[in-house]
This record gives C-alpha cells, sequence and structure tokens, in this order.
C-alpha cells in the first residue's frame, strides 16, 4: 500500500512537472492549485453533474489558433466508500463569446449506447453520413437546431477524425475532453490544435 501511494505521489509531481513545461511551451499560465469553483462557472455540462467531490486542478490558460482555452486535470467520483470509483480526465473550456450553439454532446458511441437505442435513448443520426453515425453519439434538447449547425462541412470533419474526443456545448461555452483518460502533456498541444480546428469550424459555418 505504501509503495502505491508513494508512486501515485511521484507520478502526479511528474505530471504538473511536465505540464507546466507543456504550458510554459505554448505561452499559456499554469497553477497546480485545487479550484472547486471552476467546473460549475465553467457551464451546464454533463459531465460536471456526474458524481460528487469534483475537483479541477493543474489549471492552464491560453490561445491556440486565436481560441483562448482554459484546461484543466479534473475529477469526480461515483459512489461512496468501497463501492466508490473517482474518474479523472482533462478538460479544455473555450467561449465563443461571438456566437450561441445549441446544447448538445458528441462523443465515441459504444455497443453499450447502441443498446440504448433500442430503449429510447435518444441518439441523433443523418442517413446521409452512415460513417458519421455509426462512429458518434449525438445527443441534444433541440434536435432541430443541432440538425441545422452539423452541416456537410462538419459532418466530414468529424468523420475524418479519431472520434476519441467527448465535446459538450451550452450556449456559447465548449469543453473537450477524452472521457476517464488524462492527455499526456507531450500531446497537450496537438489535442488543443484539434479542439481549435472544431471550434473554428462552428464559428465559419454557423448559421444562428
Amino acid at each position: 500500500m505504501l509503495v502505491i501511494i508513494a508512486y501515485a505521489y511521484w507520478s502526479e509531481k511528474k505530471r504538473k512537472e511536465e505540464l507546466k513545461t507543456a504550458a510554459c511551451r505554448m505561452g499559456f499560465s499554469f497553477s497546480p492549485q485545487k479550484d472547486h469553483h471552476l467546473p460549475s462557472a465553467t457551464g451546464n455540462m454533463n459531465i460536471f453533474t456526474t458524481g460528487h467531490s469534483q475537483e479541477a486542478y493543474n489549471i492552464m490558460r491560453g490561445e491556440i489558433s486565436r481560441i483562448p482555452w482554459t484546461v484543466f486535470d479534473y475529477n469526480y467520483t461515483t459512489g461512496i466508500g468501497k463501492h466508490s470509483h473517482t474518474y479523472t480526465q482533462t478538460i479544455a473550456s473555450t467561449q465563443l463569446n461571438d456566437i450561441s450553439l445549441p446544447k448538445f454532446t458528441i462523443g465515441p458511441e459504444s455497443f453499450f449506447h447502441k443498446l440504448g437505442d433500442l430503449i429510447g435513448y435518444k441518439d441523433i443520426d443523418f442517413n446521409t453520413h452512415p460513417q458519421f453515425s455509426k462512429k458518434y453519439l449525438l445527443k441534444g434538447p433541440d434536435e432541430t437546431a443541432i440538425r441545422k449547425l452539423f452541416t456537410q462541412d462538419i459532418l466530414h470533419h468529424f468523420e475524418k477524425r479519431a472520434g476519441t474526443a467527448t465535446l459538450e456545448t451550452d450556449k456559447n461555452t465548449l469543453i473537450v475532453y477524452t472521457s476517464g483518460r488524462k492527455v499526456n502533456p507531450k500531446d497537450l498541444r496537438t489535442f488543443l490544435t484539434s479542439a481549435s480546428e472544431v471550434v473554428n469550424l462552428f464559428k465559419r459555418t454557423h448559421k444562428f
């Protein structure tokens, strides 16, 4: 047990140092301090309403491709006692001050999501783009607005992506994360560059 605790401490310390270096190279600020208010201040996202003991830390702020990002590691816990489990991921958040998107979540579609379809778990599919519909679970309260937003260019863009990240929007806030996994510091710029491409595409095709 002591070995496990020591390894966890060493791993987290090493990650902080590597994130600080990565942030410096990108021209981002970095703070290792925990901020329990950041998730609720970010927006009304599904991931921030899941579980308990939510906390944000290793917070970085800066710009990639003219898109301002706030990036942080995020933990939340489900269950209690010996039945509890803590999930962790890296979340990137940006404010889209010039546009307002319909609320939606898009992420990789799993076998369990497909089963959910059979019992009424609503997934917005596009008959014209079967590969998109096969790879992604897309859902939100205003299906008409979401279908209007997802133009041919956006559908093609997502079809070409690896499809491993989840994206959530709420009005003028957008977040991107890979559920249950933290981004490797050496991959942080690539992660944010890919997210910025999506944001700029939404801005170019926005029709609302």
